[in-house]
């Protein structure tokens, strides 16, 4: 994080029909799978498909992340085990619906591992006379025994508070820590955790700004820094999510439309983007916003090529409710509305900065108050309930449209989704045709969970389907008997004009009319995302 900035609660599947239609906005579920019991974890390793993190059987994974800092600075150990026990702060995780955490550390600390103080430890005396790396490793251990996944973070090679244009820290290397140093201590790092499953990715590096570029091959070229140690790092563990951030404090990924990253293993690569209230000025609504962060990050979720990304810090001050909504342009809430808009209406996983009710040493003093933490100063409740819940309506809603019934129309050729025929069979055709107001052309939206939704024909009852759990483009539409598949199973967002898309959680691909054709009885197909109005729906209630 830059300053002068000083539930998943329940994991489980939905499985089977007296589970599917039922729409819930008080489970907060991480992870659908074939009939896995209450309780189950997602089934990693997890990678990507399209936009979008899925897990080994294919079911999305929707990061709702929060940091927890205190590793990566001078005291060399998360904040917050001076005030509660560490399982109660990893109860606290849980209970707020977090489903994963964003973990800062050091080379400084992975290299040197010196003893914390006893004054960080003080409600955890069993760890006293203990060396850093000993208790990182308890925290690791204690956030995914919980089933909460792990995200370790390179924030800083000097231990630090981050950061500034010219601090040490600016680069993935410095004098005192140069690149064989940055390669070899994330090889460690990774092998230290390689038996951790949950521990489900890494992200390269924090932040890098100053004389930071994405191409051109030199020392200073973060694109080609991020190319080689994420494939180093895939050499050691090729199950790990590799997050690259974008340049100048994560804020820039425009290099990745002409100069992706691309690694030996594929479909590991989650971009990250960082995005602060007080990095804008004079804003004057949504637009605005959208289009000053559209060319720099915006475009990898709503362009032709959408890619997966995640808003890895993101937060606001935790003061007073205008914190988290305002009318004011001079308040914090005014952009902390367009960024919940944004992650809602598109579905996008994030984490929030921060968990911590207090801060480190070398920021404002350890122990004293974190203006922008989600815990309170006692790390025993919220510092504030309206971001609080602000932040778990993100995690129980998809972006999509409301429950109901709809009839859903193609915005390219103004035909209607529909079983052709009206048939009641397993395995029929779904298609376009003329509106005509029968039940065969009526769609019941279920919110399943983690920005999943099902769609069910009123008239068979049966749901929407790619054939044969496809993963190729061109794969068809049918309607079949549920099963709980991730093929039957769809991330349902609203695109820049208004209208949706439609997504399989399976593939990755869109719900489209093949061909732009708009002639009636074409039947449906999935492609790849490419903005065409053949792949946009309007959802009409009935």
């Amino acid at each position: 994080m830059c300053k002068p900035r000083v539930t998943n609660r329940v994991f489980a599947t939905v499985c089977g029909s007296q589970y599917l239609w039922t729409v819930s906005f008080t489970l907060f579920v991480i992870v659908l799978g074939s009939c896995a019991p209450m309780g189950a974890a997602p089934a990693v390793p997890l990678h990507t498909t399209g936009p979008y993190i899925v897990d080994s059987n294919g079911y999305r994974v929707r990061l709702n992340a929060v940091n927890w800092y205190g590793a990566e600075g001078t005291d060399y150990v998360v904040m917050g085990l001076e005030s509660e026990p560490l399982a109660t702060i990893v109860s606290e995780i849980k209970a707020r619906g977090f489903n994963a955490v964003r973990l800062p550390w050091s080379n400084e600390m992975y290299e040197s591992n010196p003893l914390v103080g006893d004054y960080a430890l003080t409600a955890n005396t069993g760890y006293e006379g203990d060396h850093a790396l000993t208790i990182f490793d308890a925290v690791v251990n204690a956030l995914t025994s919980a089933g909460i996944m792990v995200i370790l973070d390179n924030h800083v090679s000097t231990a630090a508070w981050c950061c500034s244009s010219s601090d040490v820290n600016a680069l993935w290397y410095n004098s005192a820590y140069p690149w064989a140093n940055y390669v070899s201590d994330w090889e460690g790092i990774v092998n230290r955790y390689k038996s951790n499953t949950m521990v489900i990715g890494v992200d390269l590096r924090n932040e890098p700004r100053g004389s930071a570029v994405w191409g051109g091959g030199s020392s200073e070229d973060w694109h080609q820094a991020a190319t080689l140690v994420g494939n180093d790092i895939q050499g050691q563990n090729s199950n790990l999510l590799i997050f690259v951030e974008g340049i100048n404090f994560a804020g820039n990924l425009s290099g990745v439309s002409g100069t992706p990253v691309t690694l030996n293993t594929a479909n590991k690569v989650v971009y990250e983007a960082h995005d602060y209230g007080y990095w804008y000025s004079g804003l004057s609504g949504y637009s605005n916003w959208y289009n000053d962060i559209y060319s720099n990050w915006g475009y990898l979720v709503t362009g032709s090529n959408p890619q997966p990304l995640w808003i890895g810090e993101f937060g606001t001050c935790n003061t007073a409710s205008t914190c988290v909504s305002s009318t004011s342009n001079s308040q914090n809430g005014y952009w902390f509305g367009f960024e919940h808009q944004f992650l809602w209406e598109y579905s996008v996983d994030w984490s929030y900065w921060a968990l911590d009710g207090t801060t480190e040493s070398d920021n404002t003093g350890f122990g004293t108050v974190e203006t922008y933490g989600i815990l309170n100063t006692s790390w025993g409740g919220d510092a504030l309930s309206a971001l609080t819940s602000n932040l778990e309506s993100l995690e129980t809603s998809g972006g999509g449209p409301a429950t109901g019934i709809y009839k859903i129309t193609n915005v390219n050729s103004s035909l209607v989704m529909e079983v052709s025929g009206a048939s009641k069979a397993s395995g029929a055709e779904v298609d376009q045709y003329t509106w005509s107001g029968g039940t065969n052309q009526e769609w019941t939206l279920a919110y399943l969970s983690n920005g999943l939704y099902s769609l069910t024909n009123v008239n068979s009852g049966m749901v929407l389907d790619v054939s044969g759990a496809s993963k190729s483009m061109g794969g068809d539409l049918i309607q079949y008997t549920s099963n709980s598949g991730s093929n039957q199973e769809f991330i349902i967002s609203q695109t820049a004009d208004g209208n949706y898309k439609i997504v399989n959680s399976n593939s990755g691909y869109a719900v489209e009319v093949p061909g732009s054709s708009k002639s009636t009885g074409v039947q449906l197909d999935q492609w790849g995302l490419n903005g065409g109005t053949n792949q946009e729906w309007v959802f009409t209630s009935e």
